[in-house]
């Protein structure tokens, strides 16, 4: 795919796959073997669960973006700090009301030309509080 991109050239294709919803092309910057750890602790990992996975996402925060304020790599791990952001789409409430910004970290482990584990580090609780507000998670 990209033979000679560094280990932090590889992780910028792959958010910029994820700020514009492309699962296809998130897909294709992952390893056969790629993991995704969630900022729970929570870890899926083959084509099939990550596809459903990014879609369900992009269905519940379809304007859901990451940004890059820091990026440092070392050999093949790339830490990322930043923030990041959406609109919860289910449910009742204003786009006020259902929308979340919050700092925000990833490591990603890069074999090659593709993400071999990709971590979210976040506090994910103004989030389930919305959607708890909503009526979308029991509380």
């Amino acid at each position: 795919m990209y033979a000679d991109a560094s280990p932090e050239e590889v992780v910028r294709r792959f958010m910029a796959a994820i700020n514009d919803h492309d699962v296809e092309a998130i897909l294709a910057l992952m390893t056969d073997d790629h993991r995704y750890t969630d900022a729970t602790g929570g870890s899926i990992s083959g084509p099939d669960p990550l596809r459903a996975a990014w879609q369900g996402y992009f269905a519940w925060f379809p304007n859901y973006e990451i940004s890059a304020e820091e990026v440092i790599a070392s050999g093949n791990r790339v830490a990322v700090f930043g923030h990041a952001g959406g609109t919860f789409a289910l449910g009742p409430g204003s786009v006020a009301d259902n929308t979340w910004y919050l700092p925000a970290a990833w490591l990603a482990d890069v074999r090659g030309d593709r993400v071999a584990h990709w971590r979210v580090f976040c506090d994910t609780e103004p989030i389930w509080t919305i959607m708890r507000r909503v009526g979308q998670v029991l509380a």
